[in-house]
């Protein structure tokens, strides 16, 4: 929904590059929640990465754009779930935890459906 959200203030490339950042918080994140060793040379990869991504979007540094931000934030929620989903398919299987996430994005989704559908009846 963030991400979704950031489309609408940003433009689709800026909302697009940030969003897919996530691999990059994924690197970033493991060794402090799981305490895994990364390699030196991915370092210098990270470093590459968040360059290009900086000359993509170009940030203004005057104001800051909320749809980058939302966009960035989507990027760092993404990367904890790759990350717990790590944890989870240890104890559980694929289909059990695909069945709950779709169980539960239905049922927080669901209010915005039903404000944004008119129901008919025939």
């Amino acid at each position: 929904m963030l991400f979704s959200i950031g489309f609408q203030y940003t433009t689709i490339t800026n909302a697009n590059m940030l969003q897919m950042t996530y691999p990059i918080f994924v690197m970033i994140l493991a060794p402090l929640i799981y305490r895994e060793k990364i390699k030196k040379s991915s370092y210098v990869y990270l470093c590459i990465m968040m360059l290009s991504c900086y000359l993509v979007t170009l940030p203004k540094f005057d104001n800051i754009n909320i749809g980058d931000v939302l966009s960035l934030v989507s990027a760092i929620s993404a990367a904890f779930s790759v990350l717990f989903l790590k944890k989870v398919s240890k104890y559980n299987e694929g289909y059990i935890i695909v069945f709950y996430v779709m169980l539960i994005a239905t049922i927080f989704n669901l209010p915005f459906i039903i404000k944004d559908q008119q129901l008919q009846v025939f």
